[in-house]
């Protein structure tokens, strides 16, 4: 008998505990939200705060981890524009385009972006045209990665006083427009101390994101021959040092210095 009423203590104990544990936990995890949402309504009112001490500046630029602050001619150099950023939690962004006009300023254009994952990256904001008609247009980066670095974004096109958003711009990795080409570059380490490489090439045609080529250049085996595999065709070898001359001319330069400096040459 005594040993069944300690087995039925210790059961009762056992069995009472993790409700305690469970409470302490989801405790945590609210105090957890609270601060986190605290955090970033903090770095929001410092946002506006920074935009209304530089408002008046013919340009300004400030972006963080946190936030993004663009003031200036910097869609049209007939109106003065602001870009702000800032996050809502750890995986939703707001973007927001204000124009000058008198002594206020009016919304032209929002957006909400998510999931965002940027972590420490700071230029998540960059202003620069991307379908070469010498009109700067939007692009928000809404990911990043250090490992193999790289970057997804969207584009808005600025087109007639709107913006419009490039549809597929997104899954372009590390997206570089070409002002002599009118075309978009791409590039990814695929690891092998940056000896496997895919290269991308497109076009913007309408708000639409068009594959032009795709392809991989693997030179990892050192065999004297690099791999060369344009996406949709039979892979090919090519000689190591030669391998340069069957990715995009865009990119030919630095691969070739690259091969060079890895054969010892």
């Amino acid at each position: 008998m005594y040993r069944i009423i300690l087995f039925l203590t210790v059961c009762i104990l056992s069995c009472g505990q993790p409700k305690v544990a469970v409470k302490d936990y989801h405790a945590n995890q609210d105090t957890l939200i609270d601060n986190e949402a605290a955090l970033f309504a903090e770095k929001k009112a410092a946002l506006n705060q920074l935009f209304l001490e530089h408002r008046d500046s013919s340009a300004f630029s400030a972006q963080d981890m946190w936030t993004s602050l663009l003031i200036g001619h910097l869609f049209s150099p007939h109106e003065k524009d602001a870009v702000l950023r800032y996050n809502d939690n750890d995986s939703v962004a707001n973007v927001i385009v204000l124009r000058q006009s008198g002594e206020s300023w009016d919304t032209i254009f929002s957006t909400k972006v998510c999931p965002v994952e940027t972590g420490s990256f700071d230029e998540k904001i960059a202003i620069s045209d991307f379908n070469g008609d010498d009109i700067p247009d939007l692009k928000i980066i809404r990911r990043f990665w250090d490992i193999h670095y790289g970057e997804n974004a969207d584009l808005w096109l600025y087109i007639n006083d709107r913006f419009t958003k490039v549809e597929g711009f997104d899954k372009i990795v590390s997206a570089t427009y070409d002002k002599g080409t009118h075309l978009i570059y791409s590039y990814q380490s695929a690891g092998c101390a940056d000896m496997a490489m895919y290269f991308g090439v497109f076009s913007i045609q309408g708000n639409q994101v068009k594959t032009v080529r795709e392809l991989s250049c693997d030179c990892c085996t050192r065999d004297d021959s690099c791999y060369i595999n344009v996406f949709g065709q039979a892979p090919y070898a090519v000689p190591y040092e030669s391998a340069y001359k069957h990715v995009p001319a865009f990119y030919a330069g630095a691969v070739k210095e690259k091969l060079r400096i890895t054969s010892g040459q």
